[in-house]
């Protein structure tokens, strides 16, 4: 699978798995990066440095500075150096070795100012959205599967540009004429469509879910991205449908053409 292009699966559980079998494999059985030749990955954004959520990084020279913290001279996957070194947050890889899901609660305070990065020998179908590979590799764990339709098809929907999908249409970031069709189709105004967003965005999370997509939705929740996943109720045509919603409750949606299914 080394060479095999990037490897792409739907759960969390199942990427720390494949990412601590597939280092070891390639020659790193160390908690942390040790340098030149590791895949690792950025988690968040950092545009003062350049960085970006997503994008793959390469370690240099890594120094280990305390219990929460190592430092590296970094080189992005455009081959540019970023100056001085920079300070990373050990937590995520800790979790390879001990998941806590309590971690970065308790450690928020100490992450400000780190650089989130992790192994990227295995991502999960969710942080690949928006890329393309030339070759991938999709582990199939059954991730929100309803019909046999599991994160395969989401991962190879979302580095394939036969994919379609809808952008982010949710109850936050649409635009004014979105909003004004929304509202027309509802037979109400802006302003009530507003009301009405606000007071879903009160409701608690499993109410929210039910009231969108029954008490047998289905839904699953990404710890990492903090996204849940469900089958899109309203999309009746061809292919699979879905949504994915964030915790202030706007989404985005997308379809998995038919042919991904062949």
């Amino acid at each position: 699978m080394l060479m095999g292009g990037q490897l792409i699966c739907g759960m969390n559980a199942t990427r720390r798995q494949l990412n601590n079998a597939m280092r070891q494999a390639a020659g790193f059985p160390g908690t942390y990066p040790e340098g030149h030749g590791e895949k690792i990955i950025c988690l968040k954004n950092r545009h003062d440095l350049g960085l970006i959520n997503g994008m793959f990084i390469e370690l240099a020279d890594i120094r280990d500075e305390d219990p929460l913290t190592l430092s590296a001279v970094v080189k992005t996957e455009e081959g540019v150096s970023i100056p001085g070194r920079t300070r990373f947050y050990k937590g995520h890889y800790d979790d390879h070795v001990a998941y806590d899901r309590e971690r970065l609660r308790c450690d928020w305070r100490e992450m400000r100012g780190l650089v989130e990065s992790v192994w990227g020998y295995a991502i999960t179908c969710h942080k690949a959205q928006g890329s393309q590979w030339e070759n991938i590799i999709v582990y199939d764990d059954g991730l929100g599967r309803t019909d046999g339709r599991g994160p395969g098809a989401l991962a190879l929907h979302r580095h394939h540009p036969c994919g379609t999908g809808a952008g982010d249409l949710g109850l936050k970031g649409r635009t004014m004429p979105d909003s004004a069709e929304m509202a027309r189709r509802m037979g109400i105004g802006v302003a009530e469509l507003r009301e009405l967003e606000d007071r879903l965005r009160q409701l608690p999370i499993d109410k929210f879910l039910e009231a969108c997509f029954g008490p047998d939705h289905q839904a699953v929740y990404d710890t990492e991205d903090d996204l849940w996943i469900a089958p899109n109720p309203r999309y009746a045509g061809p292919g699979f449908g879905f949504m994915a919603i964030r915790r202030d409750r706007s989404f985005f949606t997308g379809v998995i053409p038919p042919e991904v299914f062949q």
